[in-house]
C-alpha cells in the first residue's frame, strides 16, 4: 500500500487525499493467522508538515476470526482510524517534532509504504475475544458439543465435591 508524495513534497501545506484497495497475506495474532475476507480498504489524507508527512485514514476490512466462545469461524467487520507521521530517512529530526515527542516513521523516495501502520492499527482493532454473536452459548465443557447447534445429554456439574459441607450450611441458613 503506497502513496505516491512526490508532487506532494514540492509545497509546504499541501494536502492530498488518498484511496487504495489490496488484499493482504494473513494477520499474525494471537499465535494464529487470521485471513482477510476482503481486500483491505484505506482512505485518508497526506498533509505536508514542512519536515514530515502526516498521514490519517480509515481502514475497512473483514476479518475471519474464530469465535471464543464456540470456536466457530465468522465474518468480523472490522473499521479503524490510524494517523502516523512519516519523515525522510535524510531529514533529520525537527525541533518541534523533538518538542512533541512523536515517533516518526522513516521512508525513502517518493513514495509512503502504509503496510505497517495498516497492519498494526487492525492489530489493535481486533478484539482480543471476539465472538459469532452476543448470545453465543459457547461449547459444552463435557463434551465439546457446539451448544448452538444442538443439546448435548451431559449433566451440569453440581461444584466441587470438596465445597459440599459449605453448601450444606448455607442450605441451613436458608
Amino acid at each position: 500500500m503506497r502513496i505516491d508524495v512526490a508532487e506532494l513534497k514540492l509545497e509546504r501545506g499541501a494536502v492530498m487525499e488518498f484511496a487504495c484497495s489490496e488484499h493482504l497475506p494473513p494477520l499474525d495474532f494471537a499465535g494464529e493467522k487470521i485471513p482477510f475476507a476482503t481486500p483491505v480498504q484505506v482512505t485518508g489524507q497526506v498533509v505536508n508538515t514542512g519536515y514530515a508527512f502526516l498521514v490519517s485514514g480509515t481502514v475497512d476490512t473483514v476479518l475471519q476470526v474464530p469465535c471464543s466462545r464456540c470456536l466457530e469461524i465468522f465474518a468480523y467487520p472490522l473499521g479503524t482510524d490510524f494517523t502516523a507521521l512519516f519523515r525522510e530517512e535524510s531529514v533529520p529530526p525537527a525541533a518541534a517534532d523533538e518538542d512533541t515527542a512523536v515517533e516518526a516513521y522513516p521512508f525513502s523516495g517518493d513514495s509512503i509504504d502504509l503496510t505497517d501502520i495498516v497492519q498494526e492499527s487492525i492489530v489493535l482493532a481486533v478484539p482480543m475475544k471476539p465472538v459469532c454473536r452476543e448470545d453465543c452459548r459457547g461449547l459444552c465443557p463435557q463434551c465439546g458439543q457446539n451448544r448452538n447447534t444442538g443439546e448435548c445429554t451431559c449433566q451440569e456439574e453440581q461444584g466441587d465435591p470438596r465445597l459440599a459441607v459449605l453448601q450444606r450450611l448455607l442450605r441451613k441458613q436458608d
